[in-house]
């Protein structure tokens, strides 16, 4: 009997095959790890004993057969296998040419298959020329077949497995990371790697995604194929394909959107993945890819959901915050120099507010009150301090950002002389890209000197830039902050202005004032020329202005340069609302930064939360005098439409705790102030006014002292 010498014959061809095999899925990447290595190799092996036995148990069914003749010809074609060990065990072969040496794998598996089937046919001849059989000679070989194919569906199932926990990443908490100016939360995806989502765009949304380059990618990727593989849970089975090549900027962020119809139905999650190259049409079908790639990575910010503009019926908001310009510094609220011509222009289209007052003349003290709704006293920042946002604080971007709104902010918070609205601040929560970037020059091109601003142009004409790219993709809020006034230089750029004298600080501070004004005409023009301004509500303020009078020596002689404190000139800010419909009104009442972030999020259609019981400006003037808030211990002042009081609480900043007695620091006439009487103090005049405010102040301190006490 023959038999048993076929089937070691077949054992030691069966394991020389599954090597080759297993080598050759290695040179893939298709074999991640040891066990791999073995469940490849074995199902390869029992794939290879499962087409020799039916082979040779089909010619046992259709010529039934005895005899040794096909199994010493079946034997000799198994003995082909050896003609694979030079190329397993390394042996060192002089090709005559580079490429064939390349092709080494196929050369060798060539020459087994032809000596292999040479045999094959010998096997078939010699069964046709031995003795006649019964067919029951083809039942070992049966369940020769059974076994091997039982371990076959075992090896494949331990390699799938292992390339399918491989190819499946986990992806990480986002971290900020800042790719030339601007911040954003990413996380590092590894090429290969399918990375489960369950976020999905509804109807009349899609997803975005921002991809950009690590810094320690050498050289940049400069293309990339994206796979989204969408799945259906419940079955476990792939719904469809998403695939897209993308180029990608060495140092810049690259943008990927998923509409909501290119999402199968029945989709209740996806994979998401990248590679260097486009995946084969096999492995796109078969769901096996390598678990091995380059290991290169791409950082990834999103996926963000918004809204398509054409089916979202709220508008696009864009804030401007001009940080240092005062009402009383524009024609616009009577000032006799015209400053700025493009804001008297706008008001035309715009909701005015005449008497609107910062609730501290702090760049990031207002902003967080305008971005929170909520009083300094609350979030504990009166100027100077940047105390960072809580996390649990309701924040306009942040819910904008979860109402489907993207969102994008210029802050130009690094600036030479200190830091504040930069993103380890907490206000960047909520927008997908923060830049705090500040241009600036050289005073002078001739010797050292000091940096001074490049421009408001420079910022807004990224913002303008950055609403071109995404206007007619979805709804958006563009935050941006102009710091050029918070310092005024004379600068040659500037242009000269139609009024006499440019020496004193006021004069410089004015024709700065009106170099900023034009560039905020040039980009609302740019937003009119893109058709955004039939969209978008523009808003325009500022934190505060610059008081240049001098009260300690009683006269109104606007000297040196100004500063930010609790007088009328710098608590008294512009507030101009442009809304789609263009049309001008006035509003006389007296209002607050504050009951800016309720406005806005009343048109933005989103829930604020703690101040979120307070009307919108737009509905209704909220009752009550403006406070003003600054320094530690924390000086309030109240507006009323006759008189500004200032009183020094005695309170700490951070926690409303007394350290010092209270005491009123001065009564103010607005009368007497527009008659350039400022210094004036009235409290002799009228002792029981100002005690009568000074209650008010105190009550309101103490209401926001335990509304502080009461939070968690």
């Amino acid at each position: 009997m023959l038999f048993p010498l076929y089937l070691a014959f077949l054992g030691v061809s069966a394991g020389i095959v599954g090597v080759f095999g297993k080598r050759i899925a290695a040179q893939g990447g298709f074999v991640p790890d040891f066990d791999a290595g073995l469940a490849v190799a074995a199902m390869v092996a029992c794939g290879y004993v499962v087409l020799q036995c039916a082979y040779a148990g089909l010619i046992q069914l259709i010529k039934p057969h005895r005899g040794r003749g096909p199994h010493l010809t079946e034997c000799l074609s198994l003995s082909a296998a050896v003609v694979l060990l030079p190329y397993l065990l390394n042996v060192p072969i002089p090709w005559p040419h580079p490429k064939l040496e390349e092709l080494a794998p196929l050369i060798f598996l060539a020459a087994f298959a032809g000596i292999h089937g040479f045999f094959k046919l010998a096997t078939l001849f010699a069964a046709t020329q031995a003795p006649p059989a019964t067919p029951v000679r083809a039942v070992p070989y049966g369940i020769i077949i059974f076994l091997a194919l039982l371990g076959a569906q075992m090896g494949f199932s331990q390699w799938h497995a292992s390339l399918q926990g491989l190819r499946l990443g986990e992806l990480s908490t986002p971290k900020p990371m800042r790719i030339g100016d601007t911040y954003a939360s990413v996380r590092a995806l590894s090429e290969g790697i399918h990375y489960p989502l369950t976020v999905l765009p509804g109807e009349n949304e899609h997803l975005t995604f921002h991809w950009t380059n690590t810094a320690s990618s050498e050289p940049p990727i400069e293309s990339m194929h994206v796979t989204c593989t969408f799945l259906d849970e419940t079955s476990g089975k792939p719904l469809g394909n998403l695939e897209e090549s993308l180029t990608v900027s060495p140092d810049g962020w690259l943008e990927m959107r998923i509409p909501a119809e290119s999402v199968p139905e029945g989709a209740t999650s996806f994979s998401l993945a990248w590679s260097l190259t486009e995946e084969p049409a096999w492995v796109r079908r078969t769901g096996i890819r390598p678990a091995q790639r380059s290991g290169r990575e791409m950082l990834l910010s999103g996926p963000y959901v918004h809204h398509t503009p054409a089916a979202f019926e709220r508008p696009n908001l864009v804030v401007i915050l001009v940080e240092g310009l005062g009402a009383d510094h524009m024609g616009l609220y009577g000032y006799e120099r015209e400053t700025a011509p493009q804001f008297t222009n706008l008001a035309k289209r715009s909701t005015l507010w005449e008497n609107a007052f910062t609730p501290c003349p702090d760049t990031y003290s207002a902003t967080v009150s305008l971005f929170t709704g909520l009083s300094p006293l609350l979030h504990g920042n009166t100027g100077g301090s940047n105390l960072p946002l809580p996390e649990d604080t309701p924040y306009l971007p942040a819910l904008m950002s979860e109402a489907g709104y993207a969102t994008v902010a210029f802050t130009e918070g690094e600036g030479p002389d200190g830091e504040d609205l930069v993103y380890e601040s907490g206000l960047a929560r909520g927008f997908e890209h923060f830049n705090p970037a500040f241009p600036q020059v050289p005073l002078t091109t001739t010797a050292p000197g000091p940096l001074v601003p490049k421009g408001a142009r420079d910022t807004l004409q990224l913002a303008a830039e950055w609403i071109r790219e995404h206007r007619e993709l979805e709804r958006y809020l563009v935050f941006i902050r102009l710091r050029e006034l918070r310092k005024p230089f004379a600068l040659n750029r500037y242009a000269a202005p139609p009024w006499e004298g440019q020496g004193r600080g006021i004069d410089v501070y004015d024709t700065a004032v009106l170099d900023v004004d034009k560039q905020i005409g040039i980009f609302v023009e740019r937003l009119k020329e893109m058709g955004s301004l039939e969209d978008t509500c523009l808003l325009i303020t500022s934190p505060y202005g610059l008081d240049f009078s001098e009260p300690e020596r009683a006269a109104w002689r606007r000297g040196g340069a100004g500063r930010a404190r609790l007088t009328e000139e710098s608590a008294r800010v512009p507030l101009l609302l442009s809304m789609p419909e263009g049309v001008g009104r006035t509003r006389r009442g007296l209002v607050s930064l504050e009951d800016v972030g309720p406005t806005l999020a009343a048109l933005a259609g989103v829930t604020f939360g703690k101040s979120g019981n307070r009307p919108s400006l737009l509905e209704q003037t909220p009752a009550g005098n403006p406070v003003t808030v600054f320094g530690d211990p924390v000086a309030l002042s109240a507006r009323t439409q006759e008189w500004r009081l200032n009183w020094n609480s005695g309170l700490r900043a951070s926690d409303l705790v007394p350290v010092a007695g209270s005491q009123i620091l001065g009564l103010y006439s607005l009368a007497e102030y527009r008659e350039k009487k400022w210094a004036v103090d009235m409290r002799a005049r009228e002792p029981e006014l100002a005690r009568q405010l000074a209650a008010q102040l105190e009550a309101h301190a103490d209401t926001l002292k335990n509304q502080r006490k009461a939070e968690p």
